[in-house]
């Protein structure tokens, strides 16, 4: 995955969780007691990596390796996430590398959620980061409703922690505010900015993609991309979808899939594989859908990540050993990755049942 092409006739060496070779299989040497996959006439790609799910139970986790996800990031964390990470990582409870925002921030003044924190003032940003960070949360997610000079704060305080701040464009503050605050990462690309999803409606906004765009890589910023509908039909993309996927990917911004796994009827077993084939759909390639799942992720992980210690999202010595046993080239049909034939999940093979 750092280009577009197949490898013919590679072996790929794995030790413990990580791979150690990757080569012409007339050049490998394997070890007597290594266990072999054939996977002669069958293409191996990365791991898939889903970078906005909402984890509900432990169930979510198994579906989602199943459906050839090792890797993602949970965008409405508490401390059962947190427990999940660790026994994950410690090989305890099988499933996909996580990486977890804490409760995100942003409270409705009427009829609260509890699944949100409120903060209303520097004080409160101060105290959040502060116990996120000592809780061991990765990132903090920003939702709604926070005032631009808390949040202006709120940004600053998480960067001193290591704490980079990812989730919603704030109405109120906008894109380019969130942006220049210094927000890594913006989330649905259908929801960029008001101003371009309300006036595209009436074909009033031909600009207003591109500059968004254009604002997203200047600033250096990821886009999370929840391009599918979220009904659990994967429907064809919308135009507002297709209008701003087509000036993000003009203006080179680095994309992040993810799908919003365990929102509704949105299903992890699926979710990623809907959301890659609406990429396609909206006019990507399929290996450009394939990179915002794999090499992108993990790209965003070394940039943001304190404990992404671990390179992933590519077939590379050194890497983690993540990587899905295909049937088809997923670069001539992304349909291919919707049954996997195995995972290999840090070293692990699970063939598929």
């Amino acid at each position: 995955m750092t280009r577009d092409t197949a490898l013919v006739d590679h072996t790929v060496l794995v030790r413990d969780d990580r791979i150690v070779w990757v080569g012409r299989a007339s050049e490998a040497r394997v070890p007597p007691a290594a266990r072999r996959i054939d996977g002669r006439a069958r293409y191996l790609i990365p791991g898939l990596a889903d970078m906005h799910v909402h984890l509900r139970s432990t169930q979510h986790l198994s579906q989602l390796v199943v459906a050839g996800v090792t890797t993602v990031r949970n965008m409405n964390g508490g401390p059962e996430h947190l427990a999940w990470r660790e026994a994950v990582a410690a090989g305890t409870l099988v499933g996909p590398t996580i990486f977890t925002t804490g409760p995100p921030l942003g409270q409705y003044r009427v009829n609260p959620d509890p699944r949100f924190v409120g903060l209303g003032s520097t004080a409160d940003a101060d105290r959040i980061v502060r116990e996120q960070a000592q809780a061991g949360y990765d990132m903090i997610k920003v939702i709604q409703r926070i005032s631009a000079p808390v949040y202006e704060h709120l940004v600053r305080v998480a960067r001193a922690a290591g704490m980079p701040v990812v989730g919603h464009v704030i109405p109120g503050i906008g894109l380019e505010r969130s942006l220049a605050a210094g927000q890594v990462s913006v989330e649905h690309v259908d929801r960029l900015r008001n101003r371009s999803r309300v006036a595209s409606l009436f074909g009033a906004d031909k600009k207003g993609f591109d500059d968004d765009a254009r604002a997203v890589a200047r600033n250096g910023a990821w886009v999370g991309t929840i391009a599918s509908s979220r009904t659990g039909g994967c429907e064809p993309p919308t135009d507002i979808v297709r209008r701003s996927l087509a000036s993000l990917r003009r203006a080179n911004v680095k994309m992040l899939a993810g799908s919003d796994a365990g929102i509704g009827p949105v299903q992890p077993s699926s979710a990623l594989h809907c959301e890659l084939a609406t990429l396609v759909a909206a006019g990507l390639t399929p290996y450009e859908a394939l990179a915002t799942a794999t090499v992108n992720p993990g790209a965003f992980a070394r940039m943001h990540l304190k404990r992404a210690q671990t390179s992933f999202g590519t077939v590379t010595a050194g890497a983690r050993a993540d990587l899905v046993l295909l049937v088809s080239d997923p670069r001539v049909d992304i349909r291919a990755v919707n049954k996997p034939l195995g995972v290999v999940l840090r070293g692990v093979w699970l063939p598929r049942r």
